[in-house]
């Protein structure tokens, strides 16, 4: 798994959102976060802000960081 879709993943728990409520707050299907998350695809750069948005984290963490890794 690549660190965007590690980083999702923990950000997205750590917010408390199912993968569902996620995609419902950025207008995508479920199935979006699903792959996302296994890093078989990425997001449009605009759908990325809206996900960095929302979970209160930085386009830059989110591509290159290690949230999952920080204590």
């Amino acid at each position: 798994m690549d660190r965007f879709a590690k980083n999702l993943a923990y950000a997205r728990k750590k917010a408390g959102l199912s993968k569902k409520q996620l995609a419902d707050k950025i207008f995508a299907a479920p199935m979006s976060v699903t792959k996302w998350e296994k890093g078989a695809v990425y997001p449009h750069v605009t759908t990325l802000i809206l996900i960095s948005d929302l979970l209160g984290v930085s386009i830059d963490d989110l591509v290159k960081g290690e949230l999952w890794n920080t204590t």
